[in-house]
C-alpha cells in the first residue's frame, strides 16, 4: 500500500472531523517524495491511514490554540518513515514514557486514551515501530517506521515466524475479577486481531475454558473464589496442551525467583505494557503451533 495516499486521506479525515467540530487548525503536509513514488509498504490500507489518522487528530488536539502540524513522509533504508510534529505544549518525560499505554490520557473525559494505542497495534503487525520524542514547551514528534513491502513469501528468519505469528488471529479467554483489566486486555488484544472472550472470576473462567475451545487463556492469580494457580491445573486436566499466561502483581518478583507454577507457560507483570502483551501471546502461540507441528 502506498503511504503518502494513506496520509492524505487521513489528514482529509481530519480536517473533516475538525469542521463539523467546529474546531481550526492549520495541517501543513510536506513530503521528500512525490505523490505515488513512495514505495509501498507492508500493511492494510485502512489501518494505515486511521493510525496517521490519530496521530493528526492528537497533534491538532495539542495545537488546538493556532500551532501547527505537520506531517511528513520519507525514505530510510529499508523502511518508509512518517513523522507527525506539531508546535503545541509537548510532554513532560513522565507522560511521554506513558502516552502509549492503554487508558492514559492527559486530555480528561471524552479521551478513551487508546488512540496511540491502536497505532503501536496497527503498526507493530506489521513490522512497524513507533517512537514518539519530545520536551515540554517544544511541540511532539512520532515517528512511524514501516517496512518496505516485499512480495508474499514463508517466513524463513525467527525474528520473520514471530511477525507472522503476530499476524495470526486467535480465540482467547481474559480470566479476571477486576472489570477494568477485563477491559484493557479485550480491547487491546482485539486491536491485535484476536477474539476475545471474558470471565468474571476463576471459577466462570475454569468452566468456559473447560466447555470450550481457546488457543490461550490470560489468567489472573489474585482472584478471591479462586486462585488463578488452581484454575490453570483445572484447565491443563482437560487441554493439557493449552498455552496459559499468568497476570500477577508479583510477576517480576516470581521471575527473579524463578517461581514459575507447573501449569503456565509465563508469567506477566501488572500493569502489563501493550508491547509486552503483544510479545507474550506471539511466542506462546509460536510455540504452541511448534509443539503441534512435532
Amino acid at each position: 500500500m502506498g503511504v503518502n495516499v494513506a496520509a492524505k486521506k487521513a489528514i482529509e479525515l481530519v480536517a473533516l472531523a475538525r469542521r463539523t467540530a467546529g474546531k481550526t487548525a492549520e495541517v501543513d503536509v510536506s513530503c521528500d517524495l512525490r505523490a505515488g513514488e513512495a514505495p509501498l509498504v507492508e500493511g492494510d490500507a485502512t489501518e494505515l491511514t486511521e493510525a496517521i489518522a490519530n496521530l493528526i487528530q492528537n497533534a491538532a488536539e495539542a495545537t488546538s490554540h493556532g500551532g501547527k502540524v505537520e506531517v511528513t513522509i520519507r525514505a530510510e533504508g529499508n523502511n518508509v518513515v512518517v513523522e507527525v510534529s506539531d508546535t503545541g505544549e509537548g510532554m513532560t518525560e513522565e507522560v511521554r514514557q506513558r502516552c502509549l499505554e492503554p487508558f492514559f490520557s492527559t486530555r480528561g473525559a471524552g479521551h478513551s486514551g487508546m488512540g496511540l494505542t491502536y497505532v503501536v497495534a496497527a503498526t507493530g503487525r506489521y513490522g512497524g515501530t513507533v517512537d514518539i520524542r519530545s520536551t515540554p514547551g517544544a511541540g511532539a514528534k512520532v515517528v512511524l517506521s514501516l517496512p518496505v513491502y516485499k512480495s508474499a513469501k514463508k517466513p524463513t528468519s525467527s525474528r520473520e515466524r514471530r511477525k507472522h505469528r503476530t499476524e495470526q488471529k486467535a480465540k482467547i479467554l481474559v480470566v479476571d475479577d477486576e472489570e477494568c483489566v477485563r477491559d484493557i486486555l479485550t480491547k487491546s488484544l482485539t486491536m491485535l486481531g484476536h477474539k476475545v472472550e471474558t470471565a468474571a472470576g476463576g471459577r466462570e473462567g475454569l468452566k468456559k475454558g473447560v466447555e470450550q475451545a481457546f488457543d490461550l487463556v490470560i489468567l489472573d492469580r489474585a482472584m478471591p473464589d479462586m486462585v488463578g494457580d488452581e484454575v490453570a491445573v483445572g484447565l491443563r486436566q482437560k487441554h493439557p496442551a493449552l498455552p496459559i499466561l499468568l497476570l500477577t502483581g508479583m510477576g517480576d518478583l516470581m521471575r527473579r525467583e524463578g517461581d514459575l507454577p507447573k501449569s503456565v507457560d509465563a508469567v506477566l507483570s501488572k500493569p502489563i505494557t501493550l508491547s509486552e502483551l503483544t510479545r507474550s501471546v506471539a511466542e506462546v502461540l509460536e510455540k504452541r503451533e511448534q509443539t503441534t507441528r512435532l
